[in-house]
Parts: structure tokens; sequence; C-alpha cells
């Protein structure tokens, strides 16, 4: 949540410009979806699917958002519910916009992490939604991690802060994925 918080909040604040109302969204754990979460405005009528406790945490002040938290494993290190129970119950809904964070993305293995468990959530999720967006600050591009989470071939949408360099977002835009700058 301290680190490159500025360009975070404003990746926020350009995925908050693709919500509209009445739409039912997967907000994924992460500090950036944390900002997201925050900046949801009380005037809107959205359902909240989640399994991050800072995320329920947050939207559960919002009188016009229906909240509804996916359960499973706690995991106290994520500050998110993980596991067989959370799939299972996200492969049940139909999402319009789900918002997936990531440790780290490359143009050659896609979104990668280092926590094999997190990304059956992610890749679910991805799957169940009409429309996804990667929320990536400039510093996780061109970096890899332990685990291949989301491919790149199944990644449509990026929005990052304005410090990627225009080659990154050639690169990525060559793939057929639209990245929106904040």
């Amino acid at each position: 949540m301290e680190i490159h918080t500025e360009s975070k909040r404003k990746i926020a604040r350009k995925a908050l410009s693709f919500i509209r109302e009445n739409d039912k969204l997967f907000i994924d754990a992460g500090s950036t979806n944390i900002f997201l979460a925050e900046q949801l405005p009380d005037t809107m009528n959205l359902t909240v699917v989640t399994h991050s406790v800072d995320i329920i945490n947050t939207v559960i002040r919002k009188k016009r958002i229906r909240l509804i938290s996916l359960g499973g494993d706690f995991d106290e290190e994520l500050g998110a519910f993980l596991g067989p129970v959370t799939t299972g119950n996200m492969d049940r809904f139909h999402i319009d916009k789900a918002f997936i964070g990531t440790a780290a993305i490359n143009s050659k293995d896609g979104c990668v992490n280092d926590n094999i468990i997190e990304s059956e959530i992610k890749s679910v999720a991805l799957r169940r939604a009409e429309e996804s967006y990667v929320l990536v600050d400039s510093s996780k591009f061109n970096r890899s991690a332990f685990y291949a989470i989301i491919p790149i071939e199944d990644i449509t949408n990026i929005i990052t802060d304005a410090d990627v360099s225009d080659s990154i977002i050639s690169e990525y835009e060559k793939l057929g994925i639209k990245v929106y700058k904040a």
C-alpha cells in the first residue's frame, strides 16, 4: 500500500472510468484494487464480488453497493480468502467486469505471481467476466515471478500509470492488448 501509491491511485481512477451503473464487478485482492474500492461512488448501484478482506471492509460502508464475499480459507499474508471454496463460489457468478491485480507482467508469460493458490481465483474471475482489466503499475512490467497466472493471450486490457514507456505499450498493443495510461 505504501509503494508507488500515487501511481496506484491514478490507475484506480482510470479503472473507475470503465464502471457503469448496475455493473457486477469482481475486484481482486491487492493494493491498487483497494484504491479502486475506496473510489467507488456511493451514488451508483453496483455489485462487488471479492475475496479480499480489505476490499470487503472498504465497500461495506457504501450503501448502494451490494457486496458479495466469496469465503474460503483465509490467507493471512494476502488478507484474502483462497482455495477451492473461493474458486467454486466465484465460478457461479456472471461478472460484467473483473479488475485483476498481478505481482508482475511480461509479454511472454502474461501475469505472473509467486502465490500458486492465489492464481486460481484470478483465472476463474477472468473466465467469468465479460470484460477484464489488469491493473498494474509501470514498475511491474517486463518482470517475472514463479508462476504464470494469466497467459498473455488471455489479457485484453491493461490499465497502468503514465510512467510506462511507449515501447512497452507498443509491445503489448502488437499482441492485441489495449493499454490505458492513467
